[in-house]
């Protein structure tokens, strides 16, 4: 499979990347990574240092982003993670796609919000314009154990922090409302994996389940799996996804 020469990492990186896999995880700092000189030097050459500083993060330390190296034929992965994160988390499914050939791109920033730059249009809770729509040039849009409809721990408001309903993960949050109001707009390839037993992020709230993604391609609901095994245990039918658009 060819997938098309396109994908999304942060409004930087547009143009030369092909896939976006998200994973929505708690921080367990595994290894040492950070930008191949290489990949920093393209990202200093064209859009400057604080860009780099922003995306780099080594204020957070050494661990804290993943990305560049040899010229490679698969296509290139992103990976956005949760608010508790570093990336040095996903230890497991980054070694395992480089193994098969993949570029794998990361960065800490300690949110998942980036079905809105997808979107483009006005953001909803800053108002900065974002630009067109995304859609056509991702390839795959993964979430694993994501928050796409909202957190149970969220169940109550609070007006501040997580669970606020301006941008927080409350099911009735304008941000959610914002994402969530299109079908489709993800990728070309839209899919889930998710577990009944997600202790973390809980499996249904407002009457909806919380990981599936609205108008997706298909969804994996495991059975049992805590919220650290769904992204632990699922990385061969991750890579299945992205490679043939399908489980197995």
């Amino acid at each position: 499979m060819r997938a098309k020469n396109r994908i999304v990492f942060s409004q930087f990186l547009f143009k030369f990347l092909k896939v976006l896999l998200i994973l929505l995880l708690f921080q367990l700092p595994i290894f040492n990574s950070e930008f191949n000189p290489d990949f920093r030097a393209f990202v200093h050459n064209r859009y400057g240092l604080p860009i780099v500083n922003q995306l780099e993060r080594r204020d957070l330390g050494n661990d804290a982003s993943t990305g560049g190296g040899p010229v490679v034929n698969e296509e290139a992965v992103v990976i956005v993670h949760g608010i508790t994160n570093k990336i040095t988390r996903f230890n497991g499914i980054i070694e395992k796609l480089r193994s098969q050939g993949f570029q794998v791109f990361g960065t800490t920033w300690g949110d998942a919000g980036t079905t809105p730059a997808i979107l483009g249009g006005i953001c909803v809770d800053t108002r900065e314009l974002l630009g067109p729509p995304l859609t056509e040039h991702i390839d795959t849009f993964l979430s694993v154990a994501g928050t796409n409809n909202g957190a149970l721990p969220c169940l109550v408001p609070i007006p501040v922090g997580t669970c606020n309903k301006k941008n927080g993960l409350h099911c009735e949050s304008e941000f959610l409302s914002d994402i969530n109001k299109l079908k489709g707009y993800e990728g070309l390839n839209i899919f889930s994996i998710f577990s009944t037993s997600d202790e973390k992020i809980g499996l249904k709230i407002c009457s909806r389940l919380v990981s599936p993604i609205v108008g997706e391609t298909g969804y994996i609901r495991k059975e049992g799996l805590t919220h650290d095994q769904v992204m632990d245990n699922t990385i061969e039918t991750q890579i299945n996804f992205i490679v043939k658009h399908r489980p197995k």
